[in-house]
């Protein structure tokens, strides 16, 4: 066939009338480590078509999953779609995958799931060749020096990284006592299910949250790094790339009392500039830190409002230009207020201003923030304490929803995603186009 009448055949079609555009894709772990026995106990959404929500029940202890695809279509009308990648991965039965990442790790045209479990027994991979409702094909990742006693605990977050002239996402995980990154094989030109994933040490401590942002604003992704009271892993830090394979790691700002950030970090725009945001460990107050201009100058300290150490944040920007951070307050914290967003004012080292998007939200573990179909969007998931109804938690069901704001954050609309506890959800933009919209079987063009 000739080049021309291919590539006119499997090009994205822009959409047309009736027709939907998928918008993001989202990873989830389901575990029954509390009250809740995942969809054993209740079933989960399929898909939304036409306002009628369809369910099935699905008997799984511990999962690892993905909604794809949440996709708007005609009136701007949000339908979600449930795909199981795995109903047991290995061993999901005595043990959790906490670390997990969606990304673009073995094709620039399809997503694929990596997790890895907290045994540091095994690092897996799904990948997915279209449609994104399955089939999804797992493999057990050769990764350089897996399981030896610098991967004691493989704790708790995971994040894809793409580094100069790479075509395929790479992989930041801690584990226990490091964090590291796994570089990719595909992007030398090998096969990345045989090949194996040099791992590269960035720090000698762990982390409970991580973020992958240019902090220093060279034109290399950096690391931002929050402490961890399970790892007893403190200060936060920031691991500053000259290169993938060389970092030179700082330990992060402090509150103005010297007391430590706690287990969550963010990274806000202020002022046209990246900016750190965590909550102290001691006095109750969230705050953002300027970056002093150099990496290892002293960072000047702002509150944005009242918080708690034990909570969880993401930061990102509204369509007209103004920066936000979402939080809500994490398992740690029963009867806490629930899910706020700050915006700064017009002088930004002044106390932000502070919307209450719900209330009743109640121990989340990750929030998810960025721009979807134009509009801010949160993906926020309570876990299982929420559903406990003990210590003040609010009692089943535990909650995922998709909060979208169409007017800069001065309101927000919620769309019912899942009603099981859930840890450490991501969530990857897509824009690509559905042939057969409100079909959950329709075929993903490439």
């Amino acid at each position: 066939m000739p080049k021309a009448v291919k590539d006119a055949i499997i090009a994205p079609k822009p959409p047309i009338s009736g027709e939907c555009q998928i918008k993001s894709i989202l990873i989830w772990e389901c575990s029954s480590y509390g009250t809740t026995n995942c969809h054993d106990s209740q079933p989960a959404i399929a898909f939304n078509e036409g306002g009628r929500f369809v369910k099935i029940s699905m008997l799984m202890l511990v999962t690892a999953m993905v909604f794809a695809p949440a996709f708007v279509c005609a009136g701007g009308n949000v339908n979600v779609t449930t795909v199981i990648v795995d109903p047991q991965p290995p061993d999901s039965t005595t043990i959790g995958y906490l670390e997990k990442a969606i990304g673009q790790f073995t094709s620039a045209s399809s997503p694929s799931i990596i997790i890895v479990d907290v045994n540091c027994s095994a690092v897996r991979l799904y990948q997915n060749f279209s449609p994104v409702t399955g089939p999804w094909l797992p493999t057990t990742l050769n990764v350089d020096a897996i399981g030896n006693p610098k991967w004691p605990y493989c704790y708790e977050r995971a994040r894809p990284i793409k580094f100069a002239g790479n075509t395929y996402d790479n992989l930041v995980l801690s584990t226990g006592d490091t964090v590291s990154v796994l570089l990719n094989p595909a992007n030398s030109g090998r096969d990345p299910t045989i090949a194996q994933w040099r791992r590269v040490i960035i720090a000698n401590r762990g982390s409970h949250d991580i973020r992958v942002v240019d902090i220093d604003g060279d034109g290399k992704l950096d690391i931002i790094a929050s402490g961890s009271v399970t790892l007893r892993a403190y200060p936060n830090f920031i691991a500053y790339q000259n290169s993938p394979t060389d970092w030179q790691v700082v330990n992060g700002p402090l509150g103005p009392d010297g007391a430590s950030m706690g287990d969550a970090v963010a990274a806000a725009n202020v002022q046209g500039r990246p900016a750190m945001v965590g909550a102290s460990t001691s006095d109750g107050k969230l705050y953002w830190f300027a970056y002093p201009g150099s990496r290892t100058g002293s960072w000047a300290a702002h509150i944005i409002g009242s918080a708690d150490s034990g909570v969880s944040l993401a930061a990102s920007t509204f369509p007209n230009g103004l920066s936000y951070v979402a939080m809500a307050a994490n398992e740690l914290i029963g009867g806490a207020p629930g899910l706020r967003v700050f915006t700064p004012q017009a002088d930004p080292t002044r106390p932000w201003n502070q919307t209450v998007v719900d209330g009743t939200y109640q121990a989340v573990h990750e929030i998810d923030a960025g721009t979807w179909a134009g509009e801010p969007y949160l993906v926020v998931g309570e876990q299982d304490q929420a559903c406990s109804g003990a210590n003040g938690f609010h009692g089943p069901p535990c909650r995922v929803t998709l909060f979208r704001s169409p007017d800069n954050g001065a309101s927000w609309t919620a769309t019912a995603m899942d009603t099981q506890d859930v840890y450490n959800q991501q969530s990857l933009q897509f824009d690509q186009t559905y042939s057969s919209p409100a079909r959950a079987s329709a075929t993903l063009l490439p």
